[in-house]
């Protein structure tokens, strides 16, 4: 796993994705060093709807049956044997058809050439062909779409809709209506700080979270783009955690505290143990960072 996140930084660079709105001179990068727990699950959500779990790299759906398979997201290339043993325990070897890249980032989308070797059709808003700077051109998604994209597949109605700029601004929010299942992207990290890059924005990150909860129901499964599958009352948490930390952040900025006086104070201690998902990756530091840097800009 640390020869991942090693290919990880690599990927980042050649993709040419921004992950944190922070300035380097802010020296709170990712740390790259960090190796991820070995958590891979499968979860059955209903006879033809399942997800494969990874803290690091993302969650993955996998929605099988007569009319062949549709993912949402696909991980980094290094983790493709695996994952695609798990479509197959699944599915039965079902030929993947379509795969939904939840947005820009190489932890959800770093496997489309692979995929599009294999005959799939890639899929994302159109923001992904503009972000994504990788040479390759198989890397690109094949369909881009604007404001929401709508298949009718395997039995369920899957809305694809853009949520305009929240952990980037090709952010995609998928809706399995029949299955009463929602996977969000990145916009949702479960158990985990949220992230915004460089492309997104901190109140439309809490927009697209509130605009998810309001369409949920108590029965309604979330698929976070990291985390453990969770459901409307963990959500709504969430939100108010985010809110929460707006509020203290956007307090700091107003009374003149600079990033490095905002950082030191650690005004995020208190979420520290209920997002600890990802800090070996993004340190609580370098999320306040992030939030500091924002609100400033106003995003």
């Amino acid at each position: 796993m640390l020869d991942t996140i090693k290919r990880h930084r690599r990927a980042l660079v050649l993709l040419g994705i921004p992950l944190l709105a922070i300035p380097a001179s802010a020296q709170l990068a990712p740390n790259f060093s960090w190796v991820p727990p070995d958590d891979r699950a499968i979860t059955q959500l209903t006879d033809e709807l399942s997800v494969v779990t990874l803290s690091m790299p993302g969650n993955v759906a996998v929605l099988h049956g007569p009319d062949g398979v549709l993912l949402v997201d696909n991980q980094m290339p290094q983790n493709d044997a695996q994952l695609v043993a798990d479509i197959h325990t699944i599915t039965g070897a079902e030929e993947v058809r379509f795969i939904v890249n939840s947005h820009g980032h190489p932890d959800h989308l770093g496997g489309n050439a692979l995929w599009k070797a294999r005959g799939a059709t890639n899929i994302a808003h159109a923001n992904v062909r503009v972000t994504l700077t990788d040479p390759d051109p198989d890397m690109q998604p094949v369909v881009t779409y604007e404001g929401e994209l709508r298949f009718h597949v395997n039995g369920q109605t899957v809305n694809i809709v853009h949520a305009e700029p929240a952990h980037t601004n090709g952010d995609s929010v998928v809706w399995f209506e029949e299955a009463n299942v929602v996977h969000t992207g990145d916009i949702y990290l479960n158990k985990a700080f949220p992230v915004i890059d460089q492309t997104g924005s901190l109140d439309g990150l809490i927009v697209a979270l509130e605009a998810i909860a309001a369409r949920a129901d108590a029965d309604t499964r979330i698929i976070p783009g990291h985390g453990p599958v969770s459901n409307k009352a963990e959500l709504e948490g969430y939100i108010a955690g985010m809110h929460e930390m707006r509020a203290i952040i956007t307090g700091m900025v107003d009374e003149g505290m600079s990033m490095e006086e905002a950082i030191a104070a650690k005004p995020f201690a208190q979420f520290e143990e209920e997002y600890d998902l990802l800090t070996g990756f993004f340190s609580p530091d370098s999320i306040v960072g992030m939030f500091y840097q924002v609100i400033s800009e106003g995003r």
